[in-house]
């Protein structure tokens, strides 16, 4: 699970592995959180209750993926 707050794409299509953005694990999706609470080039210092609300994110996000792992070590670990 990653949500990068600043991306930018600056190597040429086709290199490094990457044919074509916006799809496979380039495919640029809905904002996790609204722009209008968080604007990825100018939130760095969040009030406290947005810090909150990021935190309490990380906490299911990471949560989720461990989930995920121990699924795929079930399916593949036998």
């Amino acid at each position: 699970m990653c949500h990068p707050y600043v991306s930018t794409f600056k190597r040429p299509k086709g290199s490094g592995g990457v044919s074509e953005v916006r799809k496979g694990s380039f495919k640029i999706e809905k904002p996790y959180f609204d722009q209008k609470l968080i604007d990825p080039l100018t939130t760095y210092y969040p009030s406290d209750d947005l810090l909150e609300q990021m935190l309490l994110a990380q906490d299911n996000e990471i949560k989720e993926s461990v989930q995920t792992v121990k699924k795929l070590r079930e399916k593949y670990c036998r």
